[in-house]
């Protein structure tokens, strides 16, 4: 059965959307290149989104052009005024941003847009998110079942723990 989620949207919005629903799959590496579960924070959500819509909005500019010219200082500048950041918080923003990966690459890298966060917007573009439900077969879980037969009939001949010197010690008598 599909449930299907309509968003009207706008384009100075699209970005940000986007990157809200799929922020769970942004990670670091640590040092032994293992991946750390790393969202990104509001303020680096919204320079993304603003990366991106000025990587849309030049998309017309060859590939090495248009990564530098998205961040040069021009754009930076309208970046900064817009969702009102001083110039060493925004740089700050841009350096975590070069840490985080999506889909297996860095979201920058030398100044460029991963290619899977390379969104270009036409008339006709929908982004759809697909979740698929699967029932997944469950093993029987062995912390439920008792104890087996062999176990069972141990426990019924034992006359009790050894103790230090490996003497039987006789079980408490609980009825008394």
């Amino acid at each position: 059965m599909k449930y299907p989620l309509v968003i009207p949207t706008a384009k100075d919005k699209i970005y940000a959307q986007f990157l809200r629903i799929v922020n769970f799959l942004i990670y670091e590496l640590d040092e032994s290149n293992k991946s750390e579960r790393s969202p990104l924070t509001n303020k680096e959500l919204d320079v993304l989104a603003s990366i991106m819509y000025y990587n849309d909005k030049y998309r017309d500019l060859p590939n090495p052009e248009r990564a530098e010219y998205i961040l040069s200082s021009d754009i930076r500048k309208k970046i900064r005024h817009k969702l009102d950041i001083n110039p060493n918080h925004f740089n700050n923003v841009i350096s975590r941003l070069k840490t985080k990966y999506y889909m297996g690459q860095p979201i920058l890298d030398d100044n460029k847009l991963c290619s899977a966060l390379d969104i270009y917007l036409d008339d006709d573009t929908t982004i759809e998110f697909n979740l698929v439900y699967e029932q997944v077969k469950q093993e029987t879980d062995r912390t439920t079942q008792g104890p087996s037969n062999k176990v069972q009939l141990k426990s019924r001949q034992s006359q009790g723990a050894s103790g230090e010197d490996r003497s039987v010690v006789e079980p408490f008598n609980l009825d008394d």
